[in-house]
């Protein structure tokens, strides 16, 4: 994975995981398919467009609930985070 991961996260977008082979972060922690989309390498093309299109055209109410979710869990990406209590949710738990 790369920063983009991240910056979409704090961007309050829902990240769009191109490979197929990644290991993310924090896995053990977080339900990367409740707050991302993935899609396989080889179909990276038109078609991705066309899925994500369709998702925010008839599928509204599920990217807003992954939306929302992504917002919940980024506090385990946040190093500098005061959302929320660092007790409860941090990256430095999880190291």
């Amino acid at each position: 994975y790369t920063s983009r991961v991240f910056e979409a996260l704090f961007a309050g977008c829902v990240p769009v995981i191109l490979s197929d082979h990644v290991r993310l972060p924090f896995e053990e922690l977080v339900h990367w398919k409740d707050f991302s989309i993935a899609w396989p390498m080889d179909q990276a093309d038109l078609s991705l467009y066309d899925y994500l299109k369709s998702l925010l055209e008839h599928e509204l109410p599920y990217v807003l609930q992954l939306q929302k979710r992504a917002a919940e869990v980024r506090c385990w990406f946040d190093y500098f985070a005061q959302e929320k209590e660092p007790k409860e949710c941090s990256p430095y738990l999880a190291i």
